[in-house]
């Protein structure tokens, strides 16, 4: 089988945490004010990211690049995930 491409959504499939949470709990937020609106339709996910960054900027002093780059270094990779990445580069 030759594989070119491979695309995995993260939370859940490649990581354990939603990133998401651990964003907002991470600089005292919360949870997303629009994610109700994302998850009924009323808005793209494009404008939810759009809305979020809008709102971490107005509302918390704490969100920066490096704040997110810190996060990312400490989520927990699946271990099936893992598995299926070494599959995947062997074979290709």
């Amino acid at each position: 089988m030759d594989i070119k491409v491979a695309f995995f959504d993260m939370d859940g499939t490649l990581i354990k945490e939603n990133s998401w949470d651990l964003i907002y709990k991470s600089i005292g937020l919360g949870t997303s004010p629009y994610l109700k609106d994302y998850l009924e339709g009323k808005i793209s996910y494009k404008r939810l990211v759009e809305l979020d960054i809008e709102y971490w900027k107005i509302n918390s002093k704490e969100v920066k690049r490096s704040t997110i780059e810190q996060l990312a270094k400490k989520v927990s990779i699946r271990e099936d995930a893992r598995i299926t990445a070494n599959i995947l580069k062997n074979t290709a």
